[in-house]
């Protein structure tokens, strides 16, 4: 056994950050190759596999995010037996489970794709779902031995293996395509990402725990039932965020075909790897608002909060300033091919809800180090219900587009709703919050998303004429957003940052 010797947290944070920027990369190559190969149809089907996967493997009900809390408090009470107990337990539950799943989907699966695709799926198809659910499975009972060296802040073995899988994965994946394979490419690089981060886990656990740390004896049903009560907890926010991500899929592919859930499923991508990044900014947050909440810095807590969300409605807003004109120009640059009317549609209105959605970053952060979670789950518990029943109303009215404005509508009014029980938290006034915090920023980007609609294609059309279309598309956002961004800092400099009452009582009385 040679135990682990932690990390510190910055160094954690740089291999998380720089596990999902590998992973954000590597999707943005994959994506483009995989559309081109397999075409809209398939795509769409195989963007349909990952929706119904994510579905089945909530039937852990959160076991999985207690594993890191117990094994590092274990691991701070230098208490072996219980730590090996965790691992054994949470080993034989898992694989439970992911047999149960695998069973289910597998016996589920003719009828259940066909339901959701529209139209009778291959029996071709249907068995490379059921392989794609078998791995999905291996990799659930894999979580426990990821999370022993996350348990003992070794985020840095974990994310090297992550690395390692996810290049071979990206890798063979792009092979296999290439050479004609057809949706098998995604099985065979997955299914080889999944035999690397196994093994590689189950080592490094061995290593660090005993040459068998998953010893049937070390199985307690007591332990099984306190893992299940702190992770029962977060089973109705994953839902939650399950369909958020997914329930728009699912009603688009049910109602009008795999084909546009491969071109809706495009248009989400870069929004959603745009609210990645920037949720990288605040999740360090989370041990520095325990520690102030904890020596009863409420003041200092109320400060981070109300600045933390003012500059992070501020960079989400002008991402959606830069974004929205120019999105059709960014999908052509991604693609390598003139964007569909509805990838730019999709792109642009989800762009906005993600704006809206980043703005409680920071709240998140600070209600998770105030021991306050539940909140979030509130939040979005109601976010998906709000989600359902707006998509669903707005796409028997307006047709794929009424989805996209349903998620839209959800994700506000989920943030929305969110921050106000935040602010009620931290005593924090409310209309001070929203019009200062909130309206200033999205206002000015609001006037410079409107202004960048026409200026974009002027810039487009009467600039860079000499060089490639490619390299012009190019050029032209890079020109607009340097522009846009000297714009802001200008605007923020001369305004000095008030309140929108502030700004409006200056326009009455020096123009008015």
């Amino acid at each position: 056994m040679e135990p682990l010797k932690s990390k510190s947290v910055v160094t954690n944070i740089s291999y998380a950050v720089l596990e999902k920027t590998l992973y954000s990369v590597s999707t943005l190559i994959l994506v483009p190759i995989a559309v081109k190969q397999l075409g809209m149809d398939v795509y769409g089907i195989w963007v349909l596999y990952c929706s119904l996967a994510a579905f089945f493997l909530l039937a852990q009900f959160g076991l999985s995010t207690s594993f890191e809390r117990f094994i590092a408090a274990y691991r701070a009470s230098n208490d072996h037996e219980k730590l090996m107990r965790v691992v054994a337990t949470s080993f034989y539950s898992l694989c439970v489970i992911a047999i149960v799943i695998f069973a289910v989907s597998a016996l589920c699966a003719e009828h259940v794709i066909s339901w959701f695709a529209g139209t009778q799926v291959s029996r071709y198809q249907e068995l490379l779902f059921i392989w794609f659910m078998g791995i999905n499975a291996v990799m659930l009972v894999n979580q426990i031995f990821m999370a022993v060296p996350r348990g003992y802040l070794r985020y840095d073995i974990s994310s090297f293996i992550g690395i390692a899988a996810r290049l071979v994965e990206t890798g063979l994946s792009i092979a296999f395509l290439l050479t004609g394979s057809g949706l098998a490419a995604f099985i065979w690089g997955l299914g080889a990402s999944c035999v690397i981060s196994t093994c590689a886990g189950f080592w490094v656990t061995s290593r660090t725990l005993g040459k068998w740390p998953i010893a049937p004896r070390m199985f307690s049903g007591s332990m099984l039932l306190e893992l299940y009560r702190f992770g029962i907890y977060t089973q109705a926010s994953f839902f939650a965020m399950w369909a958020s991500a997914n329930m728009d899929k699912l009603i688009i592919s049910r109602l009008f075909g795999s084909y546009y859930v491969g071109l809706y499923d495009i248009g989400t991508r870069i929004p959603l790897l745009v609210r990645n990044t920037f949720s990288l900014i605040f999740a360090v947050l989370v041990p520095r608002a325990s520690e102030l909440f904890a020596t009863g810095a409420r003041n200092t807590l109320q400060r981070i909060y109300r600045h933390g969300s003012r500059y992070l409605a501020i960079l989400s807003s002008a991402a959606a300033a830069l974004l929205i004109p120019t999105a059709g120009s960014i999908l052509e640059l991604w693609l390598r091919k003139p964007a569909d009317r509805l990838e730019i549609f999709v792109f642009q209105a989800i762009m906005v809800g993600v704006a809206v959605q980043l703005t409680a970053g920071i709240g998140s952060s600070v209600i998770r180090g105030v021991n306050k979670p539940y909140f979030e789950t509130i939040a979005n518990t109601g976010m998906a219900l709000v989600n359902v029943v707006f998509s669903l109303s707005l796409c028997l009215l307006y047709g794929m587009n009424g989805v996209a404005w349903g998620t839209v509508l959800s994700l506000v009014a989920g943030t929305i709703f969110f921050e106000v029980l935040v602010n009620r938290e931290l005593q924090v006034d409310q209309s001070s919050f929203f019009l200062t915090d909130i309206a200033v920023p999205f206002l000015w980007s609001l006037a410079c998303t409107v202004a960048g609609v026409f200026v974009f294609p002027l810039l487009c059309s009467r600039f860079f004429m000499d060089v490639s279309p490619v390299m012009a598309l190019a050029a032209s956002v890079c020109v607009y957003g340097a522009a846009l961004c000297g714009l802001t800092a200008v605007f923020y400099r001369v305004i000095g940052y008030v309140s929108l009452g502030e700004i409006i009582g200056v326009f009455r009385k020096k123009i008015l």
